[in-house]
């Protein structure tokens, strides 16, 4: 609803290539407010102090951090998904292009350039973060929940704009037609799909969720390495994160278009977007709940190893998003059919936004965060609240554990750099230094 607004505004009868600066800029916006938005839910930008060993002041951070998880989980999707939609028009605009739309293969030609975009961008943003957070040659508790919650929000980034332009090279490939920058295709194709087609597309969905959940075992990581080596496996284990992500979400998007292939066809639903859109988001819906409690029925199963819990966990992670997707594209066909204008879609966006994310933050994420599901959100007794303690207590450990580990990576890292470059004067040849 904002990308609309901002393109009646500004961006109408504008050259495609002064548009594609112009989404990029918009895409940029969104990332830098992404990371200001978390640095102030986190609590890192008003906590600058070392890491503290005063056992008042730690558990002081810890109750004020367990406030702000849930505000950081929020905005850390919400703000990823804004921006990763930002990216997916930026990139849609790009691959629109009359030199990338000319053939699948040039079309597919937008993927690696937009995979390397994002890899740079990631990079330079960890960089600044990296430097902000060792400004004082420490950090502490605030400023690590930034910096995982920036990675992981920046991951979904990339993922939603690669898995879409990706499922947009599919379908191009597959029906020979390609799509618009929001997915929509012309009435006749849109409408003409044979079941061969839809097969197709949900086979390339099956193949990512399948290579997604053979990544999930790979090899551990092998202790004692050099600082070196701990940079590059940092560096790899970012990318190889960014890329399940994507694949996760190349699922989505290929199941979400395969099934609207398919329900087109019918007569009754070709004539009525809305109706269209209703039906697909209650289909999905029903299978990924039959989906989901086989998943869950197999992890609970004595048979059922840490890596197939944890690979479960992400197929359902990616049914899931299916399902995002589904109601998504049901919400934007009521906006666009109830609103007469961009402003109007957009003042009524806002109003769903209104509605759900409140709901959303203080009922469902307490439910995923502290474990609700064990014993209710709603803290009735005092065997709950012990509960609830115990519950937090475990989570906190795991994550001290986590962040100790990590932080001791990253001053090693940082110790061989200075090593380095110290060594790197000493070889110098003496005299006077010109330039």
């Amino acid at each position: 609803s904002i990308n609309g607004f901002l393109e009646d505004l500004f961006l109408d009868g504008l050259s495609p290539e002064l548009q594609l600066i112009a989404d990029m800029c918009h895409m940029m916006l969104w990332f830098i407010l992404m990371q200001i938005a978390l640095a102030y839910c986190s609590g890192a930008m008003f906590d600058g102090g070392a890491r503290s060993t005063d056992e008042k002041v730690r558990e002081q951070r810890r109750l004020q951090l367990l406030e702000n998880e849930c505000s950081i989980e929020c905005w850390a999707v919400l703000l990823s998904h804004m921006t990763g939609f930002a990216a997916i028009n930026a990139f849609g605009t790009l691959q629109q292009l009359p030199f990338f739309s000319q053939s699948p293969m040039f079309t597919s030609l937008t993927i690696p350039i937009a995979i390397a975009a994002m890899c740079i961008v990631q990079r330079c943003f960890a960089k600044i973060r990296y430097r902000i957070l060792m400004s004082d040659d420490s950090m502490n508790t605030f400023e690590m929940a930034w910096g995982e919650a920036t990675e992981d929000a920046e991951n979904d980034v990339m993922g939603l704009a690669v898995s879409f332009l990706t499922t947009q090279a599919l379908r191009f490939w597959i029906c020979g037609s390609l799509a618009n920058q929001e997915g929509e295709e012309d009435e006749e194709v849109a409408n003409n799909h044979h079941l061969s087609e839809v097969f197709m597309l949900v086979g390339c969905g099956c193949i990512s969720i399948g290579l997604m959940a053979y990544s999930i075992y790979k090899p551990e990581e092998t202790k004692d390495q050099s600082a070196e080596q701990l940079e590059a496996d940092e560096v790899k284990k970012r990318f190889l994160d960014g890329i399940s992500v994507c694949l996760i979400m190349i699922f989505a998007w290929c199941s979400f278009y395969s099934g609207r292939w398919f329900l087109g066809t019918f007569e009754l639903l070709m004539m009525d977007p809305m109706l269209l859109a209703l039906a697909l988001a209650l289909l999905f819906s029903g299978i990924a709940f039959c989906c989901i409690r086989l998943l869950d029925f197999c992890n609970d199963a004595e048979w059922a190893s840490n890596k197939f819990v944890k690979a479960s966990r992400e197929v359902i992670m990616a049914i899931g998003i299916l399902v995002g997707f589904s109601w998504e594209q049901c919400f934007d066909n009521a906006v666009t059919a109830l609103a007469s204008g961009s402003f109007m879609r957009l003042g009524l966006a806002t109003f769903c936004v209104a509605i759900i994310v409140p709901a959303w933050k203080h009922y469902l994420l307490p439910m995923v965060i502290y474990n609700g599901y064990e014993f209710g959100v709603i803290l009735k007794s005092d065997e709950q609240i012990e509960a609830m303690k115990n519950a937090f207590e475990q989570k906190e450990k795991k994550e001290i554990e986590k962040h100790e580990e990590r932080y001791a990576k990253r001053v090693k890292i940082d110790t061989w750099h200075k090593q380095k470059k110290a060594a790197h004067y000493k070889q110098l040849p003496d005299g006077p230094v010109v330039g």
